[in-house]
This record gives C-alpha cells, sequence and structure tokens, in this order.
C-alpha cells in the first residue's frame, strides 16, 4: 500500500491554472504521478483554495466554478477536517516551533489522523501531547 499524501494549497491553484505554464504542466504530472486516491486534503486547503481561485487580482474564477472544483476535489480525495482539537494543537505546535500557524494547522491535520505508532515523518520532534 503506498502511502497518501497531503496536498498544499499552492499545488491544487496551479493544477487548476491551465495557464499555469511550467507550474501547471508539474502539478497535473504530481497528481498524475501519485493518483488521487492517494491525496489528502484539509478543510483549510480547500477553504484556501477557493479564497485564491476566486480573488479579483489572482485568477478571478467564478464562486460556482470554484465550488464546482471543490466538491470534485472531495469527491476524489479524502478530507481532513479541522476541529477544535486541530486547532489546539496547531497553537502548541505554532508556540514550541515558533511555525507559521496555518502550516502548524496543516501538521496537525494530518497529525490527528495518524497514530502514535504510524506517525508521519516530519522535520519537527513528535510533541508528546500530540500522541
Amino acid at each position: 500500500m503506498s502511502a497518501a499524501v497531503l496536498a498544499d494549497t499552492n499545488v491544487l491553484v496551479y493544477w487548476m491554472d491551465a495557464g499555469g505554464g511550467r507550474r501547471h504542466a508539474r502539478a497535473a504530472e504530481i497528481f498524475d504521478l501519485l493518483g488521487l486516491d492517494r491525496v489528502r486534503l484539509s478543510t483549510q486547503v480547500l477553504s484556501e483554495f477557493a479564497s485564491v481561485m476566486t480573488h479579483p487580482r489572482k485568477l478571478a474564477m467564478e464562486p460556482a466554478m470554484a465550488a464546482d472544483a471543490v466538491m470534485a476535489m472531495s469527491d476524489s480525495c479524502e478530507i481532513l477536517p479541522v476541529g477544535p482539537r486541530t486547532v489546539v494543537a496547531a497553537l502548541r505546535a505554532h508556540e514550541r516551533w515558533q511555525l507559521a500557524y496555518f502550516v502548524a494547522q496543516i501538521w496537525a491535520s494530518v497529525r490527528s489522523t495518524t497514530s502514535p505508532s504510524s506517525s508521519p515523518r516530519t522535520s519537527h520532534p513528535v510533541p508528546r501531547w500530540a500522541e
């Protein structure tokens, strides 16, 4: 069984931006190689994606199209919810390791779905309170 991969907002945006040149091509290649069955998305990443895609000075996608894209991704990928425990774990990681809060929240989303015996490899030590 292949390991699951949490996709970052930027990779989703590049994947959807057909006018993105090399970034679009690379993102499409990444998803083709991984297969959507291995991709995990947090609700945070979906929200960030919707914000970037519909921003009038960025890609200016119509909200209905962005909603369709979010639903299509939700149907194809496992979604990791961001709940109160995820927020608390993110705040603790933010404080302890001086991570940017939303980076810590993505880490906490992944951490909430793994057991201590199958913890993800990370450049930061896994704190006891997260186990």
